[in-house]
């Protein structure tokens, strides 16, 4: 995967949309992203299978397959684990600020976390960013692809599209994560459109 060159811009699939911005859980670098589906769509998860689990791991797992996400929030710089209840009401608090925004239910909102584990997450920053976040989404997934980075060198970015006897098929993954696929998906963060 690479980021894509002016030559090769990246395709989008119709119906999502993206950001990503400095909410100030990093220092300087890009640390928010989001993604958007113009209607509730079909989302299928794949989580760790290691026993120690953040607390986004634990509601995505709950939510497991659903017909109705409307949005994604991803926050890079912690990875809300290890951090007990709290997390868990972070968690939470930050599906509910999306949701909030988008105008949808906080269970239409799945979460992702990654970065130092056992520090509590800033949900002020999260929440007072969110409004600015939601406004700035577009079909262009880069600033998402920035947000979501922690000790990656690039981001990571492909596209194809296709043509089938049902017409034409646009595909797009943007991924996370350097040698974080073991144990059982460790931390490696994958979306699929």
């Amino acid at each position: 995967m690479h980021e894509p060159s002016p030559s090769q811009p990246v395709a989008v699939p119709t119906g999502v949309s993206f950001a990503g911005l400095h909410c100030g859980i990093k220092r300087s670098r890009l640390d928010l992203g989001l993604i958007v589906f113009d209607e509730p769509c079909v989302v299928a998860t794949v989580v760790t299978q290691n026993p120690v689990r953040a607390a986004c791991v634990e509601r995505t797992a709950g939510i497991g397959t659903s017909e109705r996400v409307r949005a994604i929030v991803v926050n890079s710089g912690n990875a809300n684990a290890l951090t007990g209840k709290a997390g868990a009401v972070s968690d939470l608090g930050m599906a509910q600020a999306v949701a909030k925004a988008v105008d949808c239910e906080a269970e239409q909102v799945l979460t992702s976390s990654t970065g130092v584990i056992g520090v509590p997450l800033n949900l002020e920053a999260i929440e007072s960013s969110t409004p600015e976040l939601v406004s700035s989404v577009s079909d262009d997934p880069s600033a998402f692809a920035q947000a979501i980075l922690t000790t990656d060198t690039c981001t990571k970015l492909v596209s194809k599209t296709l043509e089938t006897a049902g017409g034409t098929v646009t595909l797009l993954g943007v991924a996370k994560g350097s040698g974080m696929i073991h144990p059982d998906m460790a931390t490696m963060l994958v979306y699929i459109f």
